[in-house]
């Protein structure tokens, strides 16, 4: 069942003001309990504020947002590319050779 924002501030004011269990109304509106009781913690604890929406986010989430449009995206030059490669394979052919200068020696 897709429930939506408003449906689930009016799921929450329903079961935080009626006297009726939270089984009874979770039954009623065809989804789990436990989904039921969680939405209950966050409507108490949070209030209107605890289901923001699409597009909508808390102001948590847009200090988040707004730190990460402003780091700088960092992709190598191929001037970069060629000096990761460069030491890549002289790496692999220092172990190359200390392995055959092992096997020299022995």
């Amino acid at each position: 069942m897709l429930v939506i924002r408003s449906d689930t501030l009016h799921t929450q004011r329903l079961a935080a003001t009626s006297r009726c269990p939270i089984g009874k109304v979770a039954r009623e509106l065809d989804i789990h309990p436990n989904l039921l009781h969680t939405w209950r913690r966050k409507f108490l604890k949070e209030g209107d504020k605890a289901f923001v929406g699409k597009g909508r986010v808390t102001p948590e989430g847009a200090e988040i947002r707004r730190i990460k449009k402003q780091l700088p995206t960092v992709v190598p030059t191929m001037t970069e590319w060629g000096m990761i490669i460069f030491m890549l394979f002289a790496g692999l052919g220092a172990a190359y050779n200390l392995r055959r200068q092992k096997r020299v020696r022995s």
